[in-house]
């Protein structure tokens, strides 16, 4: 004997059994330190950047650095 079942019922099930299965597998704490997380690296490479790029120069020494980088950098433009 065959079970009948509608297409929809089963495409029914399948829409909300996946997203069931899905939080329940990866909201276990195991496995999420299993998985890589590259938004933490993305944030990472975000504030260093963030550091470097805006780093105000505090002495005088580091404001002569910048200024010398700069003219070096429009002298290697012409």
């Amino acid at each position: 004997m065959r079970l009948k079942i509608p297409v929809e019922v089963t495409k029914f099930g399948i829409y909300i059994m996946f997203p069931i299965a899905t939080l329940f597998l990866f909201n276990e704490p195991d496995i999420l330190s299993k998985l890589p997380s590259s938004l933490d690296l993305v944030k990472k490479d975000i504030e260093n950047e963030r550091k470097t790029l805006f780093k105000i120069p505090q002495t005088f020494a580091e404001v002569k650095e910048k200024t010398e980088l700069i003219k070096e950098f429009y002298k290697n433009k012409e």
